[in-house]
């Protein structure tokens, strides 16, 4: 009798490992299932960089001059998604550097990028700005010779028509003390955004930015002989992103999402140069691969003159050096305080 049982419970014991075998396996799927649904969701997230439900934050910026790779850092952070990823619905105007000042400080701009001259002469005259970032560290200006005039240094420039704008003035006065030329020695007149008086032989100099080398060989493929005002020692920072000392203090977080963000976008500017193109091109319509590449290359020494320099910084000893070339121009004699010109608080 006891082995007919033992018989017959074998069936029933099998029956029930079964049972248990297909509900462990159901249950493995439904877990799998939950996990890969979760997967998903974190993909849509970080596609999305930020929840729909986060509210975005306007922030308008004011550039100097036309779309160029001179802004691409700042371009490559609002395509590329790096503002949206803070929660920066980040937008830009292009404007004269005074316009820029004005907007600035009224709140039209929260941000404003001048130089370094600009915003020290905005602060002694009681205007409440602070530079949060310094795009280019060393001074990226460069005086352009045409050929066969008979130029070779800038002591040559005496007696000499140059094409220069308001932005590049500074600089060049300073190169020219440095280059030992008396001041009032050259005659300057604007240039403005063409560069066809130049090509024309309007005047036999044209000041501009070390970029400009690739559109000029581009428009008659002469070799243009180039002297940087760094080459000279002139130490003017340019591009200084600026903004008010009230905005300092109501929103430091915008500003330190901001400044990380731009940061960013310079950074992978010079690592992902397709990219960045991509993004120029975007703001400037006429834009080509090369030709920004090309730009991009002869900038980045500005941008990050050393290796491991941190994109965006400046140090006291910079803006001594900018007050100093200041005063030696324009007889600078107001009192300021150096350090508070500057807040490099928010770079990473």
């Amino acid at each position: 009798m006891f082995l007919v049982g033992l018989v017959h419970d074998r069936p029933a014991n099998a029956h029930m490992r079964k049972s248990v075998i297909i509900l462990l396996v159901c249950v493995l799927i439904l877990a799998i299932g939950c996990w890969l649904a979760a997967v998903r969701l974190s993909d849509r997230k970080t596609d999305n960089l930020i929840s729909p439900t986060v509210t975005m934050e306007p922030v308008k910026v004011g550039l100097v001059g036309s779309p160029s790779a001179r802004f691409a850092g700042e371009y490559f952070a609002s395509q590329g998604g790096l503002y949206a990823q803070r929660g920066l619905d980040v937008s830009f105007g292009s404007s004269t550097s005074q316009e820029i000042l004005a907007k600035v400080i009224s709140g039209e701009y929260q941000f404003g990028l001048l130089s370094a001259d600009a915003l020290i002469k905005a602060k002694a005259g009681g205007r409440p700005l602070t530079a949060v970032f310094v795009t280019y560290r060393v001074c990226p200006v460069a005086f352009f010779i045409r050929p066969g005039s008979g130029i070779a240094t800038a002591a040559d420039f005496v007696n000499r028509k140059i094409g220069v704008n308001d932005d590049e003035r500074l600089p060049f006065r300073s190169a020219m003390r440095r280059a030992g030329v008396a001041a009032g020695a050259w005659q300057e007149v604007p240039r403005g955004d063409s560069f066809a008086p130049f090509l024309n032989g309007d005047y036999d100099v044209l000041v501009g930015w070390v970029s400009d080398a690739y559109r000029l060989g581009q428009a008659d493929g002469s070799p243009y002989v180039t002297i940087t005002a760094a080459d000279l020692g002139v130490q003017n920072m340019t591009d200084v992103i600026v903004t008010t000392e009230d905005f300092l203090k109501r929103q430091p977080e915008i500003i330190r999402g901001f400044v990380v963000a731009t940061q960013e976008g310079w950074q992978k500017s010079f690592e992902e140069t397709n990219q960045a193109v991509q993004y120029v091109h975007h703001f400037q319509a006429d834009a080509t691969a090369e030709g920004t590449t090309t730009e991009l290359q002869a900038l980045h020494p500005f941008i990050q003159p050393n290796v491991g320099s941190v994109i965006g910084e400046s140090s006291f000893v910079d803006w001594r050096r900018s007050v100093e070339a200041l005063d030696e121009l324009d007889h600078f004699r107001q009192g300021i305080d150096v350090a508070s010109l500057y807040d490099m608080s928010f770079l990473p």
